[in-house]
Formats: C-alpha cells, sequence, structure tokens
C-alpha cells in the first residue's frame, strides 16, 4: 500500500509539474498579401488571460518565448524560423508565467517533436558603464497622488519640437517610433538591469549592466539610428543619420556602452519538424 501510494504521488507531482494547454489549434498562416503582422497577445497578466493567440509565428518564436532568452541565444535550423503558423490555445485565468511558458514547452514537444541543448558560445557584446562625470539620471522618488497626469500631452501633441514622440509622463516601460524613425524610451523606477536588457533587444546583442548602480531611476532615452557593433551605415541612407543609441546613452545619461566579449548560454536546436502533428 505505501509503495503503490509512493507511486500515485510521483505520478501527480509529474503531471503537476507538466502544465498543458486546454485546447490547441495550430493552423498554417495564410500566404502574405501585402500586409504582414507578427506577433501573440492574450494570456496572464493580460486583458485576454484565457485564450493566447498568435498570428504568423515561427517555432524560433516560441522557442524564445518558452525558455525566456533573447533571439541570439537560439541557434536553430532554417525550419524553425521559415514557416509560420496560426496558433489559438485556451488556459486556465489563474495560470501563471511560468506554468504558460511550461504550456509552450510542452506544446513545442509535443506538437513540434523539439529537441535541443544548452550551449554557451563567445559573442560580441556590450558593457554597460558610468561615464567619466557620472550619471545624469536622478533616482525616482514617489510622487504625491495626483502628480502622475499632470503632463499628459493633449490629443494633437504626437511629437516633441525635436521631432520625437511624446509619451504620457505615467507611461513605463514604453517605446514610441514615428515614420521619421525618431525613437523615445521612457521608463519609471526602472533598474539599470532591464535598462540594460531593454538595450540588448534594440541592438540585437547582450547588453551587460556592469554600472554599479543598485537603485531605480527614472530614464528617459531619444535616439533617431540603430547601432551595434561592426555595424555601419547603409551606403544609400541619408548623410545625417541623427543620434545613435550608443551616443544617446552617453550624452542624454550619463552612461557609456562598451564594446567587450563574453560567453553567453545559448540554446540549441538538435531537432525539430516543420509540420505540426495533430493537426
Amino acid at each position: 500500500m505505501k509503495a503503490a501510494a509512493s507511486l500515485f504521488f510521483a505520478f501527480s507531482s509529474l503531471f503537476a509539474q507538466s502544465p498543458a494547454f486546454e485546447a490547441v489549434s495550430i493552423k498554417p498562416s495564410p500566404p502574405n498579401n501585402g500586409s504582414f503582422t507578427r506577433g501573440c497577445r492574450g494570456g496572464p497578466g493580460t486583458n485576454d488571460p484565457v485564450l493566447w493567440r498568435c498570428t504568423n509565428a515561427t517555432v524560433s518564436m516560441l522557442i524564445i518565448r518558452a525558455y525566456d532568452i533573447k533571439h541570439y541565444q537560439l541557434t536553430a535550423p532554417d525550419s524553425a524560423s521559415d514557416a509560420n503558423f496560426e496558433i489559438s490555445a485556451s488556459l486556465r485565468s489563474d495560470t501563471t508565467q511560468e506554468e504558460f511558458r511550461a504550456m509552450i514547452r510542452n506544446l513545442l514537444s509535443d506538437r513540434f517533436k523539439l529537441a535541443f541543448h544548452w550551449g554557451k558560445k563567445e559573442v560580441s557584446l556590450y558593457d554597460l558603464v558610468v561615464a567619466k562625470g557620472g550619471p545624469k539620471m536622478k533616482e525616482s522618488v514617489d510622487k504625491p497622488a495626483g502628480d502622475a497626469n499632470d503632463d499628459l500631452p493633449g490629443p494633437a501633441a504626437k511629437t516633441d519640437a525635436d521631432g520625437f514622440p511624446v509619451i504620457p509622463k505615467d507611461c513605463s516601460g514604453c517605446m514610441a517610433i514615428n515614420a521619421a524613425g525618431k525613437a523615445r524610451y521612457q521608463a519609471i523606477k526602472e533598474p539599470l538591469k532591464s535598462f540594460a536588457d531593454m538595450l540588448g533587444n534594440q541592438l540585437g546583442m547582450p547588453v551587460r549592466d556592469r554600472t554599479g548602480l543598485t537603485g531605480k531611476y527614472d530614464i528617459t532615452l531619444s535616439w533617431t539610428s540603430g547601432g551595434g557593433i561592426g555595424r555601419r551605415a547603409d551606403p544609400d541612407a541619408p548623410a545625417d543619420l541623427g543620434i545613435s543609441i550608443e551616443a544617446a546613452v552617453q550624452q542624454q545619461l550619463g552612461l557609456k556602452l562598451v564594446s567587450s566579449k563574453g560567453p553567453i548560454d545559448t540554446i540549441v536546436v538538435d531537432k525539430v519538424e516543420r509540420n505540426p502533428s495533430g493537426n
């Protein structure tokens, strides 16, 4: 009886550790008709927590979401990126983010027969450090109630005098890029580790926080052109590309992006099916 109870507990624990979507539909995306939208919406923490929907999703996108990695941490065959799918999955309203990621991992294993291993590779990266003269940002302070919306822009206020997007002051972790290619990022009470992650996403390469600053900061950053180690401007681009994100970080925040190299953890895909099973 004790052995049977132990076996039942083991199976129960295994089941509890392997959450799955209540129902899933995966279909090939229709051919591109000139307008292309890619992304996912819904799920935990959104206005639609019981339905997760993706359009033009690739297996690579699902792996990145499931294992909470950046795109530069994934090494996968072309088959993981050259097929697009429409996905609709239902889940419990109380599903946590970790359970949600586990559901996507199980989906990849069951339907796409994903097999992979973890590895490390040496890559070019940036270290975010304090520039000469010290940081120009100020640590966040709690504002009195009622002050958060005092400076919200009016309906017509889309850009400022320099042509950069205007973001409401109570919008944290928000980014806007207008048709002229001018970008602005704004965050409230943000640790510099999170800010470094945002920079890495924009630059397509790792950015490590090496500032030694442990506070939380109100940050506004405006830039025009991209950047990245070894990147050069398109020869056909206008001569005046505006301010790069690296220059903006130094001039506006008193921080600096220093080129370096270092190892990062990577997922290396060994096998993945182009066509999901069970459709």
